[in-house]
């Protein structure tokens, strides 16, 4: 596997995380609580596919560096 694969299967799989987490999430019952919860889970999943796409597309090493 390629460096290049690499990055495009991790990049899937945290999608596909982002995915299962907010699946999941909706299965937990309403409330106050709960909605909090779930609203600061949900945002944590979905931020690591999003920060190591914005971390792959880094133009230097600086930007890797500030973005990862």
């Amino acid at each position: 596997m390629t460096n290049n694969d690499f990055k495009i299967r991790l990049e899937k799989r945290t999608v596909e995380f982002s995915v299962a987490v907010i699946k999941m999430l909706r299965k937990i019952p309403g409330g106050l609580e709960s909605k909090n919860i779930r609203e600061q889970v949900m945002r944590s999943a979905t931020a690591v596919g999003a920060n190591y796409r914005e971390a792959n597309r880094a133009e230097s090493s600086a930007d890797f560096v500030f973005f990862a």
